[in-house]
């Protein structure tokens, strides 16, 4: 099957057909350039005007941990202001799901001191080991402290995805050779599992840990939980990522309940200030196709903050409002839109113009830096011929190079600076700062190394 035609709905800007999509989840991402709490609250008003019904909140650092309170960013939302946002959830009647990292993705707990011993790989922060004393204790410290401040769920997403160190630690390593891969990551989820079961709470997991099972594995998993599957790039037929039919077709022959996870934002390079607009619908329009095929019982699509929590900011939510607007339509007329339907949605949600200034800038900034980055390229490469053929170190042509490098940096500057502002009334301050720092801090240190191996190459 493929997408509805355009025929079938009329010609405003929803149409009178129920959704073709029938739970439409967005991400909220809050692991870097997190809203304001103000911010925060309005955002729950647009996505219910976007006809979003379902929201998957990644709290990870911005949630009032008490279990262990240097978890916690030091801006942290209060546990008054968790509440107050999720009962805002319940009067839109949107489905509220938090979202804990429970394997993977688990770098702002692992990081800190007194967790070493529950690391896959001991130098490394980001996966869990599931057999390790103590990490039980941990994941049930942390879904206790989500559900005793959140109170009753239907849902909550436990994550479990892109586990890197995954059977990397002896221990755990043994144990898959002997049983076998699902049979440790069952082991690790039955006891969070019956914990959320006494809550009457269904889990929900990522799929890409589950690929490779067979059938009677994804069975068995699929009694407990529903399953995300989810792919950023394309449609599942054209088999550019986690979303093959092949995986689809598993899935569905297990009779696992599965939701398709797709991405306005966060999936086009870990440096982008902008998503790559036609790719986010694209992929969307793969998702609602599976809806049609497979019998989805609903897609989210994620806004991704950071590929990971140590890793660089990506684009602010704010300026992919376009991509959010235009995916919210796909998903409830089930067909593609256009850039002028996602802007008159904005209009009519009262963003438009709050997405159309961060935009603009952001377009300027990434000219300034990809030009930069062009021609620092350029010196490089020159510089290192010059190495090689030292008839070619011309001082002169450097001196050329280094006359358009430097408006370029200087330009990264001054948008730099300009862009704090911009984002004040919409994301926390000092998260801002950073965000913007990043950019101007990374070319001044390029140009500080070039002008050094000038320096030594010219002597």
């Amino acid at each position: 099957m493929r997408l509805l035609d355009q025929q079938t709905f009329s010609s405003s800007l929803w149409g009178n057909e129920k959704p073709v999509v029938p739970q439409r989840g967005v991400h909220l991402d809050l692991k870097g350039l997190a809203p304001t709490f103000k911010r925060l609250m309005q955002l729950l008003d647009v996505f219910k005007q976007m006809r979003f019904n379902v929201l998957l909140v990644e709290w990870e650092d911005m949630f009032p941990w008490t279990f262990d309170k240097r978890i916690a960013h030091d801006q942290a939302y209060t546990p008054q202001q968790v509440r107050a946002f999720k009962e805002r959830c319940i009067e839109l009647q949107m489905q509220f799901i938090p979202l804990i990292p429970t394997l993977g993705h688990m770098e702002f707990v692992l990081k800190h001191s007194g967790y070493e011993a529950l690391r896959e790989i001991p130098d490394r922060v980001d996966c869990l080991n599931p057999l390790a004393d103590g990490a039980q204790a941990l994941i049930h410290n942390m879904i206790d402290d989500q559900l005793n401040l959140l109170g009753d769920l239907s849902y909550m997403h436990l994550g479990g995805d892109e586990a890197w160190g995954w059977a990397k630690h002896p221990d755990t390593q043994a144990y898959v050779q002997m049983l076998g891969s699902a049979s440790l990551y069952c082991k690790h989820y039955q006891p969070f599992f019956d914990l959320l079961a006494q809550r009457n709470c269904r889990p929900m997991l990522w799929h890409d840990m589950m690929s490779q099972w067979s059938v009677p594995d994804l069975r068995q998993i699929g009694q407990q939980a529903d399953i995300v599957i989810w792919g950023y790039r394309g449609k599942p037929y054209e088999q550019l990522h986690h979303h093959k039919p092949h995986v689809l077709r598993a899935f569905a022959d297990a009779d696992v309940r599965i939701w398709g996870g797709g991405c306005f934002k966060g999936a086009d390079g870990p440096s982008c200030d902008l998503p790559l607009t036609q790719a986010r619908m694209d992929n969307h329009e793969g998702w609602v196709q599976a809806t049609l095929d497979y019998g989805l019982e609903g897609v989210i699509t994620t806004g991704w903050s950071r590929y990971a929590h140590s890793r660089c900011q990506v684009e602010p939510l704010d300026a992919c409002l376009l991509e959010l607007a235009m995916t919210a339509l796909c998903f409830y007329q089930g067909q593609p839109t256009d850039e002028s339907a996602g802007w008159q949605l904005l209009e009519d949600c009262g963003q438009a113009q709050v997405c159309k200034t961060l935009r603009e800038h952001l377009i300027k900034l990434a000219k300034a830096r990809d030009t930069f980055w062009e021609r620092s390229r350029q010196m490089v490469e020159h510089l290192a011929a010059g190495q090689i053929q030292p008839a070619l170190n011309d001082p002169g042509f450097v001196a050329f190079l280094m006359d358009h490098l430097n408006p370029w940096a200087q330009q990264v500057t001054t948008l730099t600076d300009r862009l704090p502002a911009i984002l004040k009334p919409l994301v926390i301050g000092s998260q801002a700062h950073a965000y913007a720092r990043t950019w101007d801090r990374s070319v001044q240190n390029q140009l500080q190394m070039l002008e050094q191996q000038i320096k030594v190459q010219f002597a």
